[in-house]
């Protein structure tokens, strides 16, 4: 059963604020890294104090984010995960190539 926001408790409440605050650092950190970031698709689930943030890009933009060795999607997750726990939360980033769509689009 979904409540809106005002029928929340307050601990419910709070921790809805503290997952978007968590959603938009990350998105902004991600996006920062990113040449055409008004390209990217950004998509979140909140479960609990759970939250996965999925971004889909050009093969060359989740290059980017991802960074040779997986290197600087390393830093972003630890960098953001710190965040998420100081607002009583854990995040999971997942990059998906928008080029694999059209491919299966191509061999469907």
């Amino acid at each position: 059963m979904t409540m809106a926001t005002d029928e929340m408790n307050p601990v419910e409440t709070a921790l809805a604020d503290d997952a978007d605050y968590v959603i938009d650092f990350t998105r902004d950190t991600i996006a920062a890294l990113l040449a055409e970031p008004e390209v990217a698709i950004f998509r979140h689930a909140v479960s609990g104090d759970s939250i996965l943030l999925t971004v889909r890009a050009s093969r060359q933009e989740c290059g980017r984010v991802i960074g040779r060795e997986g290197v600087v999607i390393k830093a972003i997750n630890v960098l953001c995960n710190a965040v998420a726990r100081k607002n009583n939360c854990y995040i999971t980033i997942d990059i998906r190539n928008n080029d694999d769509k059209a491919d299966e689009a191509k061999r469907g």
